[in-house]
């Protein structure tokens, strides 16, 4: 069956553009609630970002605290090394004679003793003054030392044994201490005194290489 409209064509022209109307809005209202949709969603993300972001810089600040309460370790470590460096700049081919002495006690047999003992390092003799703290023992004489030899000092024995045997287990302990080298018997000669005992009279020597100064490991 045909419909037939019997509107007059300007009421009907005002219907379609009411229609129209009613679409426009309804799709720019859509169009409006999607945007603040969106609105919303960036809004909660930029408010979770700003969080985070509050958070790390708290972590930070913490981290910052913590590397400026250690700097004063670090400070400290530096000043270390820089003291280590000094004393070794300043000790450089020294020999601490307190730790000769220590040696000498370490190897030297039970049936002989020293009666004198001189130390000269790199040729210089050091004095009779009262020795300083790693100088040579007082009374020390000059020892000629060869550049190129590898030796930096000397050292002379003046020492009674009991027998030879006795004077060749020293040479031979000798050579046992860190740097020591060429262990050596000037003089020797055997007798007794106002009806002692028969006993063995030498004088001797022994190098010292850097291995026996402080740069070079003894102690």
């Amino acid at each position: 069956m045909t419909q037939v409209n019997l509107l007059p064509s300007d009421v009907r022209q005002r219907q379609r553009t009411k229609r129209l109307t009613l679409l426009v809005i309804g799709g720019a209202g859509a169009a409006l609630g999607l945007l603040f949709l969106v609105f919303v969603l960036q809004t909660a993300r930029l408010s979770n970002a700003q969080r985070e972001l509050t958070v790390q810089q708290s972590q930070n600040n913490a981290l910052q605290s913590t590397i400026a309460g250690l700097e004063r370790f670090q400070q400290l470590k530096q000043s270390v090394a820089d003291g280590e460096a000094l004393v070794g700049e300043v000790t450089q081919g020294q020999v601490m004679w307190s730790g000769v002495l220590k040696d000498v006690s370490s190897v030297i047999p039970g049936q002989m003793w020293l009666t004198g003992m001189t130390g000269t390092l790199s040729g210089s003799p050091v004095g009779a003054q009262s020795p300083a703290p790693g100088a040579a023992p007082a009374g020390a004489t000059a020892t000629t030392i060869l550049p190129g030899s590898g030796v930096v000092g000397n050292i002379q024995f003046t020492e009674v044994a009991f027998d030879h045997p006795t004077v060749a287990l020293w040479l031979t302990r000798l050579e046992e201490v860190k740097g020591w080298v060429n262990p050596w018997i000037n003089s020797s000669t055997k007798g007794s005194a106002s009806g002692g005992p028969t006993l063995v009279n030498f004088t001797g020597s022994v190098d010292l290489t850097a291995g026996a100064t402080v740069s070079g490991g003894a102690q």
